[in-house]
């Protein structure tokens, strides 16, 4: 079986979909950081040790969507030279897409179960 060179419209697919998990991230990190605020202030409640707790969580998130971020660039360049780009941002966007709707998921059920109002 012979290879072809993947085209320049190949990478700029990689690159535009690349774009997209970036976006995905941030709206994980928009989701969770109102998630992590929840849960803190359900579990903890207020007081000295909150802010502490919230600042932790909320590194690890941006330590791992930063890692994703840094490791979703060579991930897709290598599949758009081995003609599996489709189903290397699949693979890459479902958990992302996942963490979204379940930060989403988490909001709600603390918001029913607390009966939280804003």
């Amino acid at each position: 079986m012979q290879r072809t060179q993947p085209r320049v419209l190949n990478y700029v697919a990689c690159y535009g979909l690349f774009l997209v998990l970036v976006a995905l991230g941030y709206a994980v990190f928009l989701t969770w950081r109102r998630t992590a605020l929840m849960i803190v202030f359900a579990i903890v409640g207020v007081n000295d040790s909150t802010s502490i707790i919230y600042g932790a969580i909320m590194l690890l998130i941006i330590l791992a969507l930063f890692g994703l971020v840094m490791l979703a660039e060579p991930y897709l360049r290598t599949g758009v030279q081995r003609q599996q780009l489709a189903g290397r941002f699949v693979t890459l966007a479902l958990p992302v897409a996942g963490a979204i709707a379940f930060g989403l998921a988490l909001q709600e059920l603390i918001t029913v179960v607390l009966h939280i109002t804003e």
